[in-house]
């Protein structure tokens, strides 16, 4: 069964699969293509990579671009609701016992907007559009746990300026001593940077 009978051209040269390699195929177009299995094609790939160094780059320098990431219409949709919420509510969604259903699933959705812009993985296109909606790099809790040290600093900011010392938790003598800023413990720490 040859090429006559199936109609499909079998290339077993090796030297053409590195040709279409270098060229800026991938090791799975070149056995499509070439009608061999993709490990067969990734061994032989692997190998001559190991004798010339240069083959990746050059792979890569030939390889096309990445396509632009254009937001889908459900992306979009998700979009105007994160939108339509930030207007509705003066707020991002949060995930919260009193949130609604709806709520909570675009909060979700705009966590997973957070996770994939952390990983690299979410677009220009898309990260700008985001920038436009509204504050979305931050959680709601996130954003809560920001003010709350950031009210706790200035509470101390204000008790050093006034007390001229710093609070103490307990006196010398192992008594509370209630001179700490109201509301801010020793477990109060700055919230993490958003990625």
């Amino acid at each position: 069964m040859g090429e006559e009978a199936t109609g499909e051209r079998s290339f077993s040269s090796r030297d053409e699969w590195e040709l279409m390699y270098r060229n800026g195929l991938s090791p799975a177009v070149i056995a499509r293509t070439c009608n061999v299995p993709v490990v067969t094609v990734n061994r032989t790939l692997g190998r001559r990579a190991r004798e010339d160094p240069r083959l990746r780059d050059e792979h890569l320098s030939n390889a096309p671009g990445t396509p632009v990431d254009v937001p889908t219409p459900a992306w979009t949709a998700r979009l105007r609701e994160f939108r339509t919420f930030l207007t509705e509510n003066g707020r991002p969604p949060g995930t919260t016992a009193g949130s609604s259903p709806a709520e909570r699933s675009l909060a979700r959705w705009l966590s997973t907007q957070r996770t994939l812009h952390k990983q690299g993985k979410l677009s220009e296109a898309r990260i700008r559009h985001l920038d436009q909606a509204g504050p979305w790099r931050s959680s709601y809790r996130q954003d809560r746990d920001e003010r709350h040290w950031q009210q706790c600093l200035t509470r101390l900011a204000h008790f050093r300026a006034t007390g001229g010392r710093w609070p103490a938790w307990k006196n010398p003598a192992g008594k509370t001593n209630g001179s700490s800023a109201p509301g801010c413990t020793g477990s109060v720490k700055p919230p993490a940077k958003p990625g």
